[in-house]
């Protein structure tokens, strides 16, 4: 499983498909696909915009797009706990996030010895946090107009979802979900150095 996830969806007739619109993993998709060396079909105009936006604080997201580790801690994404859309919400999760709670998921992810790439981050959380929430924010509102004119496209989008989970269509979906992930059979591959496999099939059951 070199090189990639695996998650693991079951019968897709069985499969309860939704879309979640997270403004704060956008953002994280925009910084990564402009700054981070990672592909993410953030047109060229784009990322010569956010890159603007982020300026020199560009050296703060490398721990996180690090080209040979792709391990983001959960309390910097917040995508299991952000309410849908409520991105002013995570900013202030961000903004007020104890250091002491970074550094436990990233020993939970690594152990008591960090990533090379991680270790300013170790050596001083606070500040590394401070730099990163204002990163965040500043980003947001210079791509918050953005988001909120694609509001029609990503309401669209969510009923074509929802149309093709209800009418047995969801394998055209997830075929065309994203150049960068691979449908086949009951499972989806994503780009990841750490190639893990999650079975969301058995979890559900």
């Amino acid at each position: 499983m070199n090189g990639y996830s695996e998650l693991q969806l079951g019968p897709l007739d069985e499969v309860r498909a939704t879309v979640a619109l997270h403004p704060g993993v956008s953002l994280l998709s925009l910084a990564a696909g402009s700054v981070g060396g990672r592909p993410h079909g953030v047109p060229g105009h784009w990322r010569r915009g956010v890159a603007g936006v982020i300026g020199e604080d560009a050296a703060a997201l490398k721990p996180l797009f690090d080209p040979y580790c792709s391990i983001i801690p959960d309390c910097l994404t917040a995508t299991a706990t952000m309410v849908e859309g409520d991105v002013e919400t995570y900013l202030e999760m961000l903004e007020d996030l104890d250091p002491a709670t970074l550094i436990r998921e990233l020993e939970a992810e690594f152990g008591a010895g960090a990533p090379v790439h991680w270790q300013p981050v170790v050596d001083r959380p606070r500040a590394w946090l401070r730099v990163y929430a204002r990163l965040m924010r500043r980003l947001w509102e210079d791509f918050a107009p953005t988001w909120h004119r694609a509001g029609g496209l990503l309401g669209k989008e969510r009923e074509r979802v929802g149309v093709a989970a209800v009418t047995g269509a969801l394998e055209a979906v997830l075929t065309g979900l994203n150049s960068r992930f691979r449908f086949g059979g009951t499972s989806i591959r994503l780009p990841d150095q750490q190639g893990r496999r999650f079975d969301t099939w058995a979890a559900g059951s």
